[in-house]
């Protein structure tokens, strides 16, 4: 936080826009900050971003942050400043498990998937797409790429990332032997058939591993007899 107030409050008297009726002892201060000396958060919050885009959930990271997950919440949308602390350790966090695959640390492929799915819609890439020379730079742009420990994947495809996520949910199901007819109905379908066209049509515009998934959950779905 800077000068004891929000963000985004400094941003809009920075920028003009605040009012110095709200704000009258604040407008000159702000004037003679140095700016130079204060710590930007856009790459704590790229960090952050990154590596849900990879499948860790906010919950898990806190915890390993050693914060509430509202208070990364509010970092993340830039509801709150990020202290000098949490910057080096988020940045810590970030080297430590950009690398590792979430489910290896025990965290459920369901909620892998879910996670991935979410930061897909939230339009958050993942740790691939930033240089480390870049992702603490406020004027930096990702790669046009996101991307897993897969490795690089097509531009997010919200079909695709969706049926991808219900896919990961199935065959989490299906491999601890659920019967094909029950996970659908666990998925919210009470046809199979429904959920494998859904699959069918997400495979026409995924590549790669997503194409993979996709293929493997619509496949055990038609084996009747488990």
């Amino acid at each position: 936080m800077v000068l004891g107030v929000g963000e985004s409050t400094v941003s809009r008297l920075r920028t003009g826009s605040g009012s110095a009726r709200t704000h009258p002892d604040l407008t000159g201060r702000v004037a003679e900050l140095d700016w130079s000396a204060v710590r930007s958060p856009m790459g704590t919050r790229r960090r952050i971003q990154a590596l849900v885009a990879q499948g860790w959930d906010l919950s898990v990271l806190a915890g390993e942050l050693g914060v509430t997950r509202k208070h990364l919440w509010r970092v993340v949308w830039g509801e709150r400043s990020a202290s000098d602390i949490l910057i080096d350790d988020v940045a810590g966090v970030y080297d430590r498990l950009w690398g590792v695959d979430p489910v290896s640390c025990g965290v459920s492929r369901h909620q892998v998937a879910t996670t991935r799915l979410w930061a897909a819609e939230a339009g958050w890439v993942g740790p691939l797409c930033w240089d480390d020379d870049e992702i603490d730079d406020p004027a930096a742009a990702p790669a046009g790429l996101s991307g897993g420990l897969d490795g690089p994947v097509e531009v997010v495809d919200p079909v695709v990332a969706s049926a991808a996520a219900l896919a990961e949910s199935l065959l989490e199901l299906l491999a601890a032997g659920v019967h094909p007819d029950v996970a659908a109905a666990r998925c919210g379908y009470r046809q199979r058939e429904s959920v494998i066209r859904r699959l069918r049509r997400a495979q026409e515009r995924a590549t790669g591993t997503t194409w993979l998934r996709l293929e493997s959950a619509a496949t055990q779905l038609r084996i009747i007899d488990r």
